[in-house]
């Protein structure tokens, strides 16, 4: 929902239509992750070299496991925190994928760890989903970004935060 809220505002986002499909090829399940889509572009895009500098100016979603793709450019961050017990309950409901909070914690932790570390990170934002889904307009107005934090803030549903 973020990544959809940051188009909305006027931010131009990379994605990969075909992988927001994805949660249709689980089928059989009522839920979907995000019924607009994941925003996400493949492992094998990620992947390539110079990713994502071709995406310059852009907002690229970089899952905390694919931060090693990611090569050495200017980066602003904002890095989403979710109660792990939520992430848990959507990997099963939306892809039958158990993962565990000792996995998700350690992954986190690892991806914060790479990012504060890095020299071209020149800004990181931690953003609670909570307050993203409660108080959209006042993080939009904090973040800082180059976008209408209005028609972003008017993209956020509050009724698609699930798993609580």
């Amino acid at each position: 929902m973020m990544m959809q809220a940051l188009e909305a505002g006027g931010l131009a986002v990379i994605r990969n239509e075909a992988r927001d499909q994805i949660t249709r090829f689980h089928g059989g399940f009522a839920y979907a992750a995000n019924p607009v889509g994941l925003y996400e572009m493949s492992p094998e895009e990620m992947e390539q070299p110079g990713f994502p500098r071709q995406h310059d100016g852009k907002a690229v979603k970089v899952v905390v496991a694919a931060l090693g793709c990611v090569s050495v450019h200017d980066y602003r961050v904002a890095f989403m925190h979710r109660e792990v017990r939520q992430i848990v309950a959507s990997a099963w409901r939306a892809f039958r994928i158990a993962v565990s909070a000792t996995d998700i914690h350690a992954w986190v932790d690892e991806g914060i760890r790479t990012l504060e570390n890095r020299r071209d990170v020149r800004d990181i934002q931690h953003i609670e989903y909570a307050n993203l889904l409660t108080d959209p307009g006042l993080l939009f107005k904090r973040l800082d970004w180059p976008i209408d934090n209005e028609a972003a803030a008017r993209i956020i549903t509050p009724e698609l935060w699930r798993c609580r």
